[in-house]
């Protein structure tokens, strides 16, 4: 068997990832009352222990799991992952391959807490 490599150590080996990555959990921390988790798999974000983001990376992809709806008219690369047991609560996946990808996903988040009524730190 090979040996497991965790989550945080994955998303360190690309510097590209690495800084998608610091920027999507930082827009998500910058939110009042969401704390993150971190596995071996992926990392999770809470608020109010309702489970509303993980950031995973599948094979050399980083994903962006999201309890949301992408505003009409905004163009991404998404899938529905909802059928999945793992991705039941945050059933949006979005493929972070660019900044463009990722300014985007940054406005889905943001539409999204102000969807759920979280305000900005």
């Amino acid at each position: 068997m090979g040996t497991v490599v965790a989550f945080s150590e994955r998303v360190q080996q690309d510097a590209q990832h690495f800084a998608y990555y610091e920027r999507i959990r930082n827009c998500l921390l910058s939110y009042k009352g969401v704390k993150s988790r971190s596995s071996i798999r992926c990392d999770s974000y809470r608020y109010k222990g309702k489970l509303i983001a993980k950031i995973a990376i599948g094979g050399h992809t980083l994903k962006l799991y999201l309890d949301a709806a992408v505003p009409e008219g905004m163009k991404v690369s998404k899938m529905e992952k909802g059928d999945v047991a793992a991705y039941k609560e945050v059933p949006l996946m979005l493929i972070l391959k660019s900044d463009v990808a990722v300014r985007k996903a940054q406005a889905v988040i943001a539409g999204m807490m102000e969807d759920k009524g979280i305000e900005k730190a």
